[in-house]
């Protein structure tokens, strides 16, 4: 058995990281994390396009579309950056310039829960995660969201709420 005074120090030592991790919480909320930044969008069309709220010279890289009603996550579109090519909003099924197709697009049942995951050229990546039909023409959802919110109130370039 340890000496006393080694026991009270390593007991006292332990109370110093609940702490630590305190202050880095404190820390992250009196700065503000920057807020998402991938988000899944209903155009006027009907049409569902994913975009990527961006800093100047980010863009997407990579997106790719999941079906989470089956046990096993299903694959229903994958597109990722193979040439310079800055695209920050891409309707899905359409393969934008300097983007390859490695999953062919599947069109998503409106009542299953899809997800979306949306990499930009940063690293930075955006997990979206919805039902199709509770998305109304001229509204986006972002992982952040409970619930969808209208187009005119989202910022999508160059905002301190992205971390520009």
């Amino acid at each position: 058995m340890p000496p006393r005074w080694r026991l009270a120090l390593i007991i006292g030592g332990l109370g110093v990281i609940p702490a630590a991790l305190a202050i880095v919480g404190l820390t992250a909320l009196m700065t503000g994390e920057p807020g998402p930044r991938g988000y899944v969008e209903r155009e006027a069309t009907g049409q569902l396009a994913v975009g990527y709220r961006s800093c100047p010279g980010e863009s997407i890289n990579e997106v790719a579309v999941y079906d989470l009603t089956a046990p096993t996550p299903v694959i229903l579109w994958k597109v990722s950056r193979v040439a310079e090519a800055e695209v920050t909003h891409i309707v899905l099924g359409r393969v934008p310039n300097g983007f390859s197709e490695s999953s062919a697009f599947v069109e998503p049942v409106v009542t299953h829960t899809i997800r979306f995951e949306i990499k930009g050229t940063t690293g930075a990546a955006s997990t979206v995660q919805f039902e199709p039909s509770k998305l109304g023409s001229g509204q986006y959802w972002q992982a952040a969201d409970p619930e969808p919110s209208p187009l005119s109130k989202l910022k999508r370039t160059g905002s301190s709420d992205v971390g520009c």
